[in-house]
């Protein structure tokens, strides 16, 4: 997909609670990043995520309390004119 399609992303993740609070982990990374609007990245720190989106609008931080020593799914769907939603386990934790 191009643009603002809409689309999905959905990762497991296993978190040891050792995640730097300075230094992201990158979770995933999708586009080209040199390419205005057609990159996105989702990386992790401490007890946040944050969505770096299409090199254009502003990145969103989303703070929460994920699993520890465990598998957790992550799902991330972004609609049309920018709406994030963030799904741990399968449930809503965060629209932006």
């Amino acid at each position: 997909p191009t643009g603002n399609t809409p689309r999905t992303f959905s990762i497991w993740v296993y978190s040891s609670g050792q995640q730097s609070n300075t230094t992201p982990a990158t979770l995933l990374s999708y586009g080209t990043p040199s390419m205005s609007f057609q990159h996105c990245s989702f990386v992790m720190w401490g007890n946040k995520l944050r969505l770096s989106n299409w090199s254009g609008p502003p990145d969103i931080d989303y703070t929460y309390s994920h699993p520890v020593n465990q598998w957790f799914h992550l799902a991330i769907k972004l609609d049309e004119g920018y709406v994030v939603k963030i799904y741990v386990n399968g449930a809503l934790q965060h629209t932006s």
